[in-house]
């Protein structure tokens, strides 16, 4: 749905538009997985070989908190890599103690309707 006919969409069902702002993008920046800490061989042959640019600072920010042995919580943009971060961390994991249990849980509703 494009800009113009979501805003029609609006104006025709009783809306108006008070306050419109545009933000400028962020330049892309990625970092190459050897910031993180050692990683298992498979997690970082995965790594390189499917991101060889490398992870967002999000990302990388976060698996660094976690084999801190932090929790972390990650709020960011649809499709921006928070499901790698989970992924990663459970792979990793999983190397370093095959009989680890992991549990996920997912906002199953709001990930339906996108």
């Amino acid at each position: 749905m494009g800009k113009e006919m979501l805003l029609d969409f609006f104006k025709n069902n009783g809306w108006k538009l008070v306050y419109s702002v545009k933000r400028p993008s962020r330049t892309k920046e990625l970092f190459l997985v050897d910031k993180l800490f050692p990683l298992s061989a498979f997690t970082e042959r995965f790594l390189v070989n499917n991101y060889p640019e490398g992870l967002f600072r999000h990302q990388l920010e976060a698996l660094s908190g976690f084999f801190k042995d932090f929790n972390v919580g990650i709020t960011t943009g649809t499709a921006s890599g928070k499901s790698l971060v989970f992924y990663i961390a459970a792979v990793e994991s999983f190397c370093r103690d095959p009989d680890i249990k992991i549990l996920a849980i997912y906002s199953l509703k709001a990930l339906a309707r996108e």
